[in-house]
């Protein structure tokens, strides 16, 4: 589970600075109930930062090597007139896809808002239930969606996922999201 603290509780920096050593996780801290700064050691911070080039790195890679959207439909000779809207969509969405790590149109929504890519695709499913025409859809209105899911809910979509409950991944959404 995540750790998050009021501000208020820097005060004692050895513990602190000894917590996030010992956990070798973030630590989010809040200021006034809402999401302020992330504290980490070091050793994860660089850890962090090395993955990070190496994520742009293989982004780069496939975004250069296996452009996507229309112009890939145009570059396959598949003729455009004989695609339905819905494809077409999903054609230009592959860039997306391939940014943030999923495979569906529901699940680029939920990583757009946030929710961990582990959960995305079934939280996505279950959006696509509620809502038919995901792409006439705002931003407002999924992240509602979002907020009005049950704790069970989230509990559902996180089952088989490591070692976090769907309260762990909703309490990361809610800092990622300044609703904490």
């Amino acid at each position: 589970m995540p750790t998050i603290m009021p501000i208020r509780d820097m005060r004692n920096t050895s513990a602190i600075s000894e917590l996030a050593h010992k956990q070798q996780e973030p630590i989010f801290i809040t200021k006034n109930g809402y999401s302020d700064l992330v504290v980490m050691s070091a050793e994860l911070y660089n850890k962090f930062a090395l993955d990070n080039k190496i994520d742009q790195a293989i982004y780069g890679k496939l975004v250069n090597s296996a452009t996507g959207g229309l112009s890939t439909i145009q570059k396959l000779g598949i003729n455009e007139d004989s695609l339905s809207e819905e494809e077409l969509q999903k054609a230009a969405n592959l860039p997306a896809m391939i940014y943030y790590g999923v495979n569906s149109d529901e699940a680029i929504l939920m990583r757009m808002n946030n929710v961990p890519r582990s959960m995305a695709a079934e939280m996505g499913v279950e959006y696509k239930k509620d809502f038919a025409n995901i792409y006439k859809q705002y931003s407002y209105e999924i992240r509602q969606w979002i907020e009005g899911l049950s704790s069970d809910k989230w509990d559902v979509f996180a089952e088989n996922k490591r070692e976090m409950s769907g309260s762990d991944y909703r309490a990361i959404w809610e800092v990622l999201n300044n609703e904490s």
